[in-house]
C-alpha cells in the first residue's frame, strides 16, 4: 500500500512538472517574438508610408525618396541610396503613392529615370481623378534595356491615352497618383531615381517676351538624320537626343538611341516620355517638361543646357532656312540666341539634313516660337 502510494505521488509530479515546463514555453515564446518584430521595426527605416498630401506644380520631379515617402503600398521593394529597388531576391514589387494634388490639366506627359538591365523590367503606370473619384490605372510603359512599349486603346470617364500623352476628358482633373511594379530582377542594377510629370494647363497665354533675352550660345556637337538607310526621316527625336548626349561625353550616334528609344507598342521612335527617360538611365536627370514661356527656354540655355524643342509647321515659309514643312512634328535642339540685324535668331541644330555640316542654323525667333509646341526634353547633369 505504501509502495502504491509513493509511485502516485511521484507521477503527480512529473505531470505538474511537465505542466509548468510547458506553460513556460507558452508564456516566454510571444515575449520573444514581439521583442523580435519590435526591434526590427525601431531598425528598419525605410519602410513606405502614407504621409500628408502635397500639391505638385505644373513641371514636377518626384524624387524616389518623395515617391517612398508618399506610399502607402511598397511590397518587396527597398529604399536605398536615394533609389528604389526589389528587395533581395524577389520577383516582382509594387509601389502605390497616395494621390498628389495639382492644378487641373488638359494634357499630362510622364517621364523616369531608371537603370535598367536586360533581367528585369519596369512598368509604369498612372490613375487621375477628382475628389469624386479616380480613373483605373492607365499603363504608360513596359520598359526594359532593350524592349521598350507604349499601349494603346485606353480609355474612360476620367481620361485616354495617345502614345505618350495622357489627355483629360474632365474640366475638375485635379489629383494623379502612381503605380510602380517591378519584375524578374535577377541583379541589383535595376533602380528607379525619379517620376516626373508635366501638364497642359487651361487657358494660359504664351509669354514670348524678349526684353531680358541675351545673346548665347553652347557648342553642341551636330548630327544628321536623313542619310541614315531606313529610318532616317523618322528619327529626328533620337536624332536631337543624341546630340544632346554626345554633347555630355556619351559617345552614341542616332542609329544607337533609335534602337534604344523604339516604341515597340506605338511602333514609332517620337515617344517623347521614352526619349527623355533613356537619357536618364545614364548619369544624368531627364524630363519632359512643357512650357509656354520664352524665360524658361532661356534660363535653361544661360545654364549652359541645351534642350530639344517640338515644333510643327503647316508649311516651311513658316519657318524661314528649314528644308521641308513638318505638319506632323519635328524635334530640334535649341543651343543659343543671338540678336544681329534688329532681329532675334535662335541657334539650332536641325537634324533634317543629309551632312552634319548643314545641320547648324539660324532660325528667326519669333518663327520658331510659332512654330513651337511647348514641349522640350530637358536633359541635366543635376537632379532637378
Amino acid at each position: 500500500m505504501k509502495k502504491y502510494i509513493v509511485m502516485t505521488l511521484l507521477f503527480l509530479l512529473l505531470v505538474l512538472t511537465a505542466c509548468q515546463t510547458s506553460n513556460d514555453n507558452v508564456i516566454d515564446d510571444p515575449v520573444d517574438i514581439t521583442d523580435s518584430k519590435d526591434e526590427d521595426k525601431d531598425m528598419n527605416d525605410n519602410r513606405c508610408q502614407l504621409n500628408n498630401q502635397i500639391t505638385l506644380n505644373q513641371t514636377e520631379t518626384l524624387t524616389a525618396s518623395i515617391l517612398w515617402e508618399h506610399s502607402d503600398v511598397c511590397s518587396n521593394l527597398v529604399y536605398e541610396d536615394q533609389y528604389i529597388q526589389l528587395d533581395d531576391y524577389q520577383e516582382q514589387g509594387i509601389l502605390e503613392t497616395q494621390s498628389f494634388y495639382l492644378s487641373s490639366f488638359t494634357e499630362l506627359v510622364p517621364s523616369w529615370n531608371i537603370l535598367i538591365d536586360e533581367f528585369s523590367n519596369v512598368s509604369i503606370l498612372i490613375s487621375v481623378g477628382n475628389d469624386q473619384g479616380f480613373s483605373k490605372y492607365f499603363s504608360m510603359a513596359l520598359w526594359k534595356e532593350s524592349y521598350k512599349s507604349s499601349f494603346s486603346s485606353q480609355e474612360d470617364e476620367y481620361a485616354r491615352i495617345s502614345i505618350d500623352t495622357l489627355i483629360a476628358k474632365k474640366n475638375d482633373i485635379n489629383q494623379v497618383k502612381f503605380k510602380i511594379i517591378f519584375n524578374k530582377s535577377q541583379t541589383d542594377q535595376t533602380k528607379l531615381k525619379n517620376l516626373s510629370i508635366t501638364t497642359v494647363l487651361s487657358n494660359t497665354l504664351p509669354d514670348f517676351n524678349t526684353s531680358s533675352l541675351n545673346t548665347y550660345s553652347i557648342n553642341v556637337p551636330s548630327q544628321q538624320q536623313l542619310s541614315i538607310p531606313n529610318i532616317g526621316n523618322l528619327i529626328c527625336s533620337p536624332t536631337s537626343l543624341s546630340m544632346i548626349l554626345n554633347y555630355y561625353d556619351y559617345s552614341l550616334s542616332p542609329e544607337n538611341v533609335a534602337s534604344a528609344i523604339y516604341d515597340k507598342g506605338a511602333k514609332l521612335y517620337g515617344n517623347w516620355s521614352f526619349n527623355t527617360s533613356y537619357a536618364g538611365g545614364f548619369d544624368l536627370y531627364s524630363r519632359v517638361e512643357y512650357s509656354n514661356s520664352l524665360s524658361t527656354l532661356m534660363n535653361y540655355i544661360e545654364q549652359d543646357i541645351p534642350i530639344v524643342l517640338s515644333i510643327s509647321t503647316s508649311h516651311k515659309d513658316l519657318l524661314h532656312g528649314s528644308i521641308m514643312a513638318y505638319p506632323s512634328g519635328h524635334l530640334i535642339v535649341l543651343k543659343g540666341f543671338i540678336y544681329q540685324n534688329n532681329n532675334w535668331y535662335a541657334l539650332v541644330n536641325d537634324p533634317a539634313e543629309y551632312s552634319d555640316a548643314l545641320v547648324e542654323r539660324q532660325y528667326l525667333l519669333n518663327e520658331l516660337l510659332d512654330a513651337w509646341r511647348g514641349y522640350i526634353y530637358v536633359v541635366q547633369k543635376e537632379a532637378f
